[in-house]
């Protein structure tokens, strides 16, 4: 009698586990359901906001002084200009300034949503390697081609500093782009750790170097010093920002990849 009562016991407990599993799915559907409809309805609303934004004196009036700035040339390539772009879209459009538009060519402006444009086209050596990450107002073209028969990385960082460039030959690209990698790593981390290493090739010296802005951010300098005639040095840099660096990355390990 008592094993027959234990049976229905646990069957009822069965029973009971099952339509609270049911139950429990049944919630989780519910609420994406909803969650769903309500980005839908935000979105909707956060795009009739944007519309009637761009229709206002307030628009038109940054959009000339932007238009302005630029001499109507695209602020990345200098080609004719297609768009005024937003660096980032403000939370509340009555915040929105100038600072934060960049005018743009049709082509920057598609790479600017897309994040990043991969061009591999083989130059007439038929080992070139050509790839643009671009950030905001700053971009930074990754370029593979044959000096002297030799494979160069020349990394070319584009924005309001002008163009700033290095170069990075094969002799010891892998010991090179593996301190750089370590110093990317160090600048997504959220301590303010120190970082400051430098290695020699042949006539010059790459120095890694963190540093601390004015607001507590932090950023990377990679600077190369090569000794020139007459015992003279020709010093040249690129900066990357933290929030830049994981994008940053994924180039650099793209181009690792294709020397390996």
């Amino acid at each position: 009698m008592n094993n027959i009562w234990s049976y229905e016991m646990l069957e009822i407990h069965f029973i009971i586990i099952s339509i609270e599993i049911i139950i429990f799915i049944v919630g989780l559907a519910v609420l994406w359901f909803y969650k769903q409809k309500l980005v839908q309805k935000l979105s909707e609303f956060y795009k009739e906001l944007y519309s009637d934004y761009l229709n206002s004196e307030k628009w038109d009036s940054l959009k000339k002084l932007a238009l302005a700035r630029a001499d109507y040339k695209c602020e990345l390539c200098g080609a004719t200009y297609k768009a005024v772009h937003h660096v980032k879209y403000p939370k509340k459009y009555q915040n929105d300034h100038i600072d934060n538009l960049l005018v743009v060519c049709g082509k920057c402006h598609a790479k600017l949503h897309g994040i990043r444009d991969i061009d591999n086209n083989m130059n007439n050596n038929g080992n070139s390697f050509s790839e643009t990450v671009i950030l905001g107002s700053r971009s930074y073209l990754f370029d593979v081609n044959t000096i002297l028969g030799k494979k160069c990385l020349i990394i070319t960082e584009s924005g309001k500093r002008g163009n700033r460039q290095i170069e990075i030959f094969e002799e010891k690209f892998h010991e090179l782009t593996e301190n750089l990698s370590k110093a990317l790593l160090s600048l997504q981390k959220d301590i303010k750790e120190p970082f400051y290493e430098t290695i020699s090739v042949n006539e010059g010296t790459y120095f890694f170097d963190i540093k601390l802005a004015v607001n507590g951010s932090k950023y990377l300098t990679l600077t190369t010093s090569k000794r020139k005639a007459n015992n003279l040095f020709e010093r040249n840099s690129i900066i990357v920002f933290e929030d830049e660096s994981r994008l940053f990355s994924m180039c650099l390990n793209k181009v690792i990849n294709y020397f390996s």
